[in-house]
């Protein structure tokens, strides 16, 4: 057997129920059950007699806790002595007026205490597609520990269920569909015979460690496959899939529905000293009423069912066996045609074990749900100071771009012991300075004696401040958070809008409640203390938490910085107020007398209420490990009954935050929180009695449950429930720059001097990446790399290793490299610099000077404002050759040996794009009577028609891909004798930055205009013209023959 054991009771239980062992842990068998061996206990507690009810108790019932004896008008009234919270009245702030808790304050209602009533039932409250909702707070089926927290609220089915018609609803005070639930006896009945029947015929009697689980899994195989039937497999699945914990869950749901059906709520007036008073009851239905004598068996057999196994899956109670009890009922049938005795019995032994269980025991009414899917994002971004000063003119911002620069680079260099809250702060800035509290005596900043600033570790930000664009251009770099608001709290459940709904709020009342949520932030973040005479003193001044000075209201000079009205909604929420929480439209129970509700008692309230206090941006520092602790928190007020009409957010409203308190270097994460208020119901049992019922009692009940629930003590907890994701963001860390597009142009018969123009490399706004050999990295190279790689998540395949990115950055300056004599091979040759060129300046062109007749090699390196430096410009080989007195350039652009540049074969544009020949391939070149300084040309031969050049053009969005074939001619004009041979119309003056005509051309020239002003005389004497124009002609021939020779 053993292994049929093990199997048993992994298929019952699993191995992650856990089951209350308070019944059998309490030191022996219940009261009136059956002890652990030898035969049924014979003595039980008579039933109440009606009529007069002894002080200190009664035959059967049982005082819970340590109560003293006192009267039952008395525990009624709510008057008992151990169960009032001593609680202090808060004195007023000078501004109250003489208001005190409790009392009716400035435009408050009068917090008297509200009556307790009994509810009718309108609607059962419910839960649209729950799987939506956080439902851990709820007594629901779904968390069978919570959904047996209080087992008066289950047998009273004052609990969740899920809607089996609607499986993804959850409905409070759920009864099966009529049809089914009217006939729940008549089925349970039907599915335990069929399970008693299949344990004898299986031969499990001998088992009797096991024959209650035995009874319990067969009974419940049935139901599942009743369930089934009446909906579908899918729907029961979804909620109670098969397996241990389903099967263990299911039952307990069926026992929940029979407990609905046979017992009922109730109030029951007792006697005591001649006072009939009402005490709440939990009626159980006598069977005899039943009807046919099948339709009492059933009912028999359904209740006792319920109870015994209610009993034993609860508080694992093992002493009975259910074969028993089933034995008892039959014989007491076929005896008596009733099994009320056994039925009573039973009940009893419940009774019993609910005083043990319950006594002295502190029950806590969490239910409440909220949205659990996280409802927004945040999207964030490193914004670079200087970066945000314009290119426009770039003398007037200079300035701006050297401060910004040198803040940097001091920022870089921040003593590892300060933390970030020594920084500068962007709200405590120039025209942003909108937080309180002064500033520290050492200063804020990266260079500052400052180490740590703690009231910084909390700031409070009002969202109207936050709605508004901000820009700081003196700040290195900070970190820009968008996100948006957007509640968790469903509308059903939030306190505010329920009690509100319908009256709506003025302007002040508005103004009172977002200093209300103030407050509690305020109070959360350690900026509230309580003065010796007993008064909440805020930090108006910031000395432990900075506070948006829009968030203070004064109402008038030498008064408290917040309103009456929103201290006596703070000393409600707190607990301070006299009785607590009555604070008039703000008390539960307002938000419980304006709910539709099934309950009878607001212990059992299916919803207590939430109310949004704000919402926090928390800020941690990540370390390489990916971990990381909060470091900062910043509270946002909630724009819900925002006060400023003419700002009015939505409930989701969106909002920046700046946050300039960060490391040059570190990984920040942040993730925005909502601060939630969550309504809890503290109670106990005062007393719990089983009690037989009579004709004086209710002549249509068997039993009564009778108890007692403490009046309701509410409290509450504030917690902040993420709605979004942690969002990773690595602070700036400065990319080097592209290098500029280098061009060398000569001077006309100047043999000492050449022009350099420096033009931007690359116009794409995001880095580019380049392969280069780390033998030629420069100092930040590294950082650069790490940085980038993070920042933009990139997959560590896809990187080589000599990859480094560079972006278009604000330049200091350009440094001019130059070599002499030797072709270099590679980028270390480059050692000396020849020139800086001040780019701050605005300059962009240099002049240089060298020497004639000797070979030089250049190139430049861009200098960013932050002092890191590009990569290697093109190398130009250089060479001004001075041939007696002719003088003529000889430029070259080269490629080092040793360090090839693989040109670019890619370039990205969005809609237009230009091709055309590069300044070198068509500028005019003397020595070669054509275009170009660059070998082989761009250009083909006239009569080439094959197109040299293929550029293929393809659609990012779709794929698509256009050819271009390409081919350039030059076109000469022969239609001007002015102009020389290479003269090229397709040519725009303002791209040929200079030209030279050769010696033979302007020879030919010269030929020519010496024959104009032959023929011009040849025609003044008509009768020599002919004669005189041949000999013109040999002249130019033999003048043309002469510039030929040349």
């Amino acid at each position: 057997m053993a292994e049929r054991e093990t199997d048993i009771k992994d298929l019952l239980y699993g191995s992650d129920l856990i089951r209350d062992k308070s019944a059998k842990d309490s030191g022996g068998a219940a009261p009136g059950s059956r002890g652990p061996s030898g035969p049924p206990a014979t003595t039980r507690p008579d039933p109440v007699t009606p009529g007069l009810i002894p002080v200190g108790g009664i035959p059967g019932l049982i005082p819970m806790g340590n109560m003293t004896a006192v009267g039952l008008s008395e525990i009624i009234a709510g008057l008992a002595p151990t169960l009032t919270r001593p609680v202090r009245e808060a004195p007023a702030p000078k501004d109250m007026g003489g208001a005190t808790p409790g009392s009716q304050g400035p435009g408050m209602p009068d917090p008297a205490d509200q009556p307790t009533e009994v509810k009718i039932i309108k609607i059962k409250p419910k839960i649209h597609n729950a799987q939506n909702y956080n439902l851990g707070r709820l007594r629901y089926i779904g968390d069978v520990s919570k959904y047996l927290e209080d087992p008066i609220a289950f047998m009273a089915n004052q609990v969740w269920n899920y809607d089996l018609e609607k499986p993804s609803d959850l409905v409070y005070g759920y009864e099966l569909p009529t049809p089914i639930f009217n006939k729940i006896n008549e089925k349970t009945a039907e599915f335990l015979d069929s399970a008693i029947q299949r344990v004898t015929d299986e031969g499990s009697l001998s088992e009797k460690a096991y024959i209650n689980d035995y009874v319990y899994l067969y009974f419940i195989e049935e139901v599942h496959k009743y369930l089934e039937g009446k909906f579908t497999e899918a729907t029961v699945q979804k909620i109670f899939p098969k397996g241990a914990a389903s099967n263990f869950s299911l039952t307990l749901f069926w026992i929940n529905q029979i407990f609905a059906k046979n017992i009922k709520i109730d109030e029951k007036s007792i006697s005591f000293y001649g006072t009939k008073l009402p005490v709440p009851s939990l009626n159980v239905s006598d069977p005899i009423k039943a009807g046919t004598f099948s339709q009492r068996e059933e009912k028999t057999k359904a209740i006792i069912f319920a109870s015994f196994f209610f009993q034993y899956l609860m508080f694992s109670s093992k002493e009975e066996l259910f074969v028993d009890v089933y034995e008892d009922l039959k014989q007491s049938f076929s005896k008596d045609n009733n099994a009320n005795n056994v039925l009573i019995q039973d009940l009893k032994r419940l009774s019993s074990i609910l005083q043990v269980h319950l006594s002295g025991k502190t029950l806590v009414n969490t239910n409440n749900y909220h949205l659990k899917n996280y409802l927004t994002g945040i999207k964030t971004q490193s914004v670079v100071g200087l970066n945000e000063i314009t290119n426009d003119d770039i003398k007037e911002n200079t300035y701006a771009r050297l401060v910004a620069a040198q803040s940097l680079k001091k920022c870089k260099d921040t003593k590892s012991e300060k933390d970030e809250t020594s920084l500068r702060l962007f709200y405590k800035e120039g025209n942003d300075a909108i937080l309180n509290g002064a500033l520290p005596p050492g200063g804020l900043g990266c260079d500052k004696n400052t180490v740590s600033w703690p009231p910084a570790k909390h700031m409070l930000l009002d969202h109207i401040s936050l709605e508004q664009a901000r820009q700081n251009k003196t700040l290195p770099y900070y970190n820009l958070i968008d996100s948006s608001v957007k509640s968790v709290i469903p509308k059903e459940n939030d306190i505010a809008v329920v009690n509100f709904a319908s009256s709506g709020l003025t302007s002040a009342a508005k103004e009172t409640i977002k200093q209300f949520r103030t407050l509690l932030a305020l109070d959360r973040f350690g900026g509230i203390e309580v003065s010796a005479n007993g008064n909440p003193i805020p930090d108006e001044a910031g000395e432990k938490v900075l506070t948006d000075k829009s968030l203070m209201f004064r109402p008038a000079p030498d008064t408290s910085p917040f309103k009456a009205e929103s201290w006596f909604l703070y000393w409600s929420f707190t607990g301070q107020a006299k009785g607590a929480f009555d604070a008039g439209d703000w008390a539960p129970d307002e938000y419980f007398n304006k709910i539709m509700t099934l309950l009878k008692y607001k212990s059992y309230s299916p919803r207590n209420g939430m109310f949004s206090a704000g919402y926090v941006l928390t800020k941690s520092r990540i370390a390489d490990d990916g971990t990381g602790n909060i470091i900062q928190r910043i509270y946002i007020s909630d724009p819900q009954f925002s006060p400023d009409t003419f700002k009015m957010l939505s409930p989701e409203g969106p909002f920046s935050f700046y946050d300039s308190q960060i490391k040059y270097g570190e990984k920040y994460g942040y993730q925005l929180n909502q601060l939630v208020t969550f309504t809890e119901g503290k109670y106990r049992y005062l007393f719990l009695s089983g009690i037989e019922s009579n004709k004086d009692i209710n002549p249509d009940s068997l039993f009564h449950f009778m108890f007692f629930p403490s009046p309701t003590e509410y409290s509450n907890k504030i917690e902040e429930i993420p709605i979004s994701l942690n969002r990773l963001v690595v602070p700036f860390v400065d990319i080097p720059p592209h290098a500029t597009f280098l061009e060398v142009h000569p001077l006309r018969s100047v043999n000492n001097k050449v022009f350099m123009h420096f033009q931007d490399m690359s116009f794409y706004a995001d880095p580019q990446k380049r392969n280069i050999p780390r033998a030629f990295w420069q100092e930040g190279w590294q950082n650069s790399r790490d940085y980038y790689i993070e920042n933009e998540g990139l997959y560590p395949e896809s990187i080589k290793d000599g990859d480094v990115w560079f972006k278009n950055q604000p330049l200091q300056k350009i440094i001019i490299y130059k070599v002499e004599g030797e072709k270099p091979t590679n980028e270390l040759d480059f050692k000396e610099i020849f020139e800086e060129v001040d780019v701050l300046a605005g300059d962009r062109l240099k002049l240089v000077s060298i020497k004639p007749n000797v070979q030089y090699y250049f190139a430049t390196r861009s200098v960013s404002v932050t002092g890191l430096k590009s990569y290697l410009s093109q190398v130009y080989s250089v060479k001004i050759v001075d041939d007696g007195g002719t003088v003529f350039p000889v430029i070259d652009v080269i490629e080092l040996e040793s360090a090839p540049i693989k040109r670019k074969e890619i370039k990205e544009f969005t809609s237009l794009f230009r091709i055309e020949p590069a300044l070198l391939q068509q500028a005019p070149n003397p020595a070669k009577n054509n275009v170009g300084y660059l070998s082989p040309s761009t250009f083909s031969d006239q009569n080439e028609t094959k197109p040299l050049y293929k550029i293929r053009v393809t659609s990012k969005k779709t794929g698509r891909k256009v050819d271009f074939n390409l081919i350039y001619k030059l076109k000469k004009s022969t239609n001007d004798d002015n102009l020389g041979d290479i003269s090229i119309v397709e040519t725009r003056k303002k791209n040929i930055l200079m030209s030279y005509p050769s010696a033979a051309a302007q020879c030919e020239k010269n030929c020519s205009d010496t024959f104009k002003k032959c023929s011009d005389e040849c025609k003044k004497d008509i009768d020599t013209f002919v004669v005189c124009l041949n000999k013109c002609g040999d002249t130019l021939n033999s003048c043309k023959q002469n510039c030929s020779d040349k």
